[in-house]
């Protein structure tokens, strides 16, 4: 009965924190959508893996929604937030005095003064890209875990990675800015001794395989993506890459866009979506917009010319990305003729009520210039707050080798998805609630009620201290 109670009373912690951070969903009625969620939904329900994403997010929803209700997405997401939230914690403090105290004010003040709840409540993978930090950072730490707390998280990540193809090359290009710094630290090159610090670049190894046999098992012949072309030939369009190579080389070889070079699209949502983009042009769907224009790619990536002017397109606009922060974008209404309305309405009749009903399908949240300024002005003091208090922080093993963790991740995240998709706040806003979060963890340390009779808490550590 013990033993019951000791995994229960957790889990029911994390539940609460759920609810908490399911607010939003309350006040608007039914869980938040975006334009994608329609296809997760299905995906959820068919088990066929799409074109255009990973098949990951929604085996996901189908274990917690049961086929009956979204409701449960927003508790679980929080709740998973949560107990990695608390994990990370403790793994930060230099003792694990007041942990569940500390825990609370630390989940109040996401929950109020971050994106973190925006993305929680909402039936999309991008929740996902921050949780695929926290559980690499944990496991690759060596933050001290029993067993099954390393199994969990270990499936966390390779269920995040076969969740967005984008995943994969963030870990990996993150885990290689960790293994810079660990290599340029004599201190910590100790890790490079453990197992650990390879499992999460492993599993972003095996992940294709997994994404590969997913479109096998549909009769579909194995890729990453089948989409991949397309995205990357609209991100080209930038900044007149696509446009450039061209006009220099359509007189020798007829691709499928040389008939629009004066009319292209003009990133890669327009070149999927708009009236511009070759799918519509040439009606074609994904799968085959992805064939035709494989040969033009090739040659693309072949052009040295071409990809000088597509490593400063990337560079440019992974920084404009870096300082993309609102919270509530793209939360508009829903109604007929999109994939939410048709997908929900379809699989969720019972609730399909509540959905139509809800404020977020009324335009309330069309305008979130209030939650958008708050974020950033929490943002704002977050790296203020942390510039001046660095010398604290940035002696302390544990913290300083989180904050390099969080800025490894966050440049890697914009550099990823500004150099294959788009420029677009929600792309950044989605892992930007770490740098409050480690804040936080900083404020919380330092407080005077965390303070112990022989001086504060947060002090430079030689090592880490098993909690």
């Amino acid at each position: 009965m013990g033993q019951r109670l000791a995994l229960v009373r957790p889990t029911l912690r994390h539940l609460a924190w759920g609810a908490v951070l399911s607010t939003l969903a309350f006040v608007n009625g039914y869980p938040l959508v975006y334009a994608d969620s329609g296809a997760y939904v299905r995906a959820s329900i068919t088990l066929e893996q799409l074109d255009d994403r990973p098949l990951g997010y929604s085996l996901f929803l189908r274990a917690i929604t049961w086929q009956e209700t979204l409701w449960t997405v927003p508790f679980v997401q929080g709740a998973l937030v949560s107990w990695l939230v608390l994990l990370v914690l403790r793994s930060s403090m230099a003792e694990p005095r007041d942990l569940l105290r500390k825990h609370d004010l630390l989940m109040v003040l996401l929950a109020v003064g971050t994106s973190l709840s925006w993305y929680t409540v909402q039936i999309m993978a991008d929740f996902l890209t921050p949780v695929l930090f926290l559980a690499s950072y944990l496991i690759f730490s060596e933050t001290p875990l029993r067993t099954p707390a390393l199994v969990f998280l270990h499936i966390i990540v390779l269920l995040s990675l076969i969740s967005h193809n984008s995943h994969i090359f963030i870990l990996l290009a993150s885990w290689c800015a960790w293994l810079l710094i660990v290599f340029v630290q004599p201190k910590e090159r100790r890790q490079w001794r453990s197992w650990r610090i390879y499992s999460p670049p492993l599993l972003a190894l095996i992940a294709p395989i997994f994404i590969a046999a997913l479109y096998m098992k549909d009769g579909k012949p194995p890729a990453l993506s089948r989409a991949g072309n397309v995205f990357l030939a609209g991100r080209l369009c930038e900044d007149g890459v696509m446009e450039r190579f061209l006009r220099k080389n359509c007189g020798d070889r007829p691709y499928r866009l040389c008939p629009y070079v004066d009319d292209l699209p003009s990133d890669a949502g327009s070149m999927l979506w708009s009236d511009k983009g070759i799918l519509a042009r040439e009606g074609l769907s994904l799968s085959q917009g992805d064939s035709v224009l494989a040969p033009l790619m090739q040659d693309i990536l072949r052009d040295h010319q071409a990809m000088k002017g597509y490593a400063r397109s990337a560079l440019i606009a992974t920084l404009v990305q870096l300082f993309q922060y609102d919270a509530g974008v793209g939360l508009h209404s829903y109604g007929p003729g999109t994939s939410p309305f048709f997908h929900i309405g379809n699989h969720f009749k019972r609730e399909f009520s509540r959905y139509r009903m809800s404020r977020q399908q009324r335009e309330d949240f069309k305008d979130l210039d209030w939650a958008n300024r708050l974020v950033g002005f929490v943002l704002l003091v977050s790296l203020v707050y942390l510039y001046f208090r660095r010398d604290q922080w940035l002696h302390h093993r544990s913290l300083s080798m989180l904050f390099k963790a969080i800025i490894a991740w966050a440049v890697a995240n914009a550099a990823v998805t500004s150099s294959l998709a788009v420029v677009d706040p929600r792309l950044q806003s989605r892992v930007l609630w770490l740098i409050p979060m480690f804040a936080f963890i900083v404020l919380i340390e330092d407080a005077p009620w965390a303070r112990n009779e022989n001086g504060p808490q947060l002090r430079p550590s030689g090592g880490r201290r098993e909690p």
